[in-house]
């Protein structure tokens, strides 16, 4: 999108006034000077205006005028590959129509064996919102493996355990290739035959679970994300999607719901209780 339409859809800036502008070099792109009206503009750059008068407007561009951001809902098939060029591969795209290679990001990959909840959105700056730890989104995965899991193990993968990219477990910190890993929350479950443990994750490292529980010695059968904040796919069958609607700038962080409520004036219960008793005595 060239610079003078943006300014035109978003400012309702005219033609008139945006040449002035150009003409009093008051119009900074990336911090650099803009002199013409051709100026192409992407997502993520910043703008600047230093008006004479001494006063300046600074916005960086996140959405074009008329977008509408999306969240699609995947049901990803085992042996497809979240990436967007793999010549060895198949990837999940030659499932999804074709404007979505180039319109559609994934958020949170899954890897080649793992299955069920993927999403994809054509805002970039969504990706980092649900990627980032810092918002505390949490997914929960279903993961079947060899044996029963130990009590003393699940404490372990609710702590940090440096782990190796081949998923073996050390306590060489200087190891470039090392991750510490945990999980929010770890229940084991035993249903006939099958080892299940239920898997919670605020973060997303690469094969972050199956690496974590080879370091343990066990061996992961099957894994399937079953929900990534509130949502699941519900019904849906392998391979097929479904589109949610989304507000610009809204997305729910689980982090909110647990700041602890002050109480009167920071005083804790045990005082406000004791104040409570001297009055009723008086």
């Amino acid at each position: 999108m060239l610079l003078y339409t943006y300014f035109q859809k978003t400012h309702q800036v005219s033609r008139r006034e945006y040449q002035e502008m150009l003409q009093e070099g008051v119009i900074f792109l990336n911090k650099e000077a803009i002199e013409n009206f051709d100026k192409e503009i992407e997502i993520g750059d910043v703008i600047e205006l230093q008006l004479p008068d001494g006063n300046s407007f600074t916005e960086t561009i996140k959405y074009f005028p008329g977008f509408t951001p999306k969240l699609a809902l995947f049901h990803k098939p085992k042996g497809y590959v979240c990436s967007k060029d793999d010549k060895h591969n198949k990837t999940i795209y030659e499932l999804l129509p074709e404007s979505w290679l180039k319109d559609f990001w994934y958020i949170w990959r899954l890897d080649k064996d793992s299955t069920w909840l993927l999403l994809l959105t054509n805002d970039s700056t969504l990706v980092d919102r649900y990627e980032n730890p810092f918002h505390d989104i949490h997914k929960v995965y279903e993961v079947e493996i060899d044996r029963p899991l130990k009590t003393n193990d699940i404490k372990k993968m609710r702590k940090w355990i440096l782990v190796t990219t081949d998923g073996e477990r050390t306590e060489n910190q200087k190891e470039l290739t090392t991750d510490l890993l945990k999980c929010v929350w770890v229940r084991y479950q035993r249903i006939k035959e099958s080892h299940l443990v239920i898997i919670t994750l605020n973060e997303g490292k690469n094969r972050h679970i199956r690496r974590l529980l080879k370091a343990l010695g066990y061996r992961v059968k099957s894994l399937q994300r079953l929900k990534v904040d509130k949502r699941h796919l519900g019904n849906l069958k392998p391979g097929k999607r479904k589109l949610e609607r989304i507000k610009i700038g809204k997305i729910k962080k689980q982090k909110e719901k647990k700041k602890k409520v002050k109480i009167g004036d920071g005083k804790s219960k045990r005082k406000l209780k004791k104040e409570a008793k001297k009055k009723r005595k008086k």
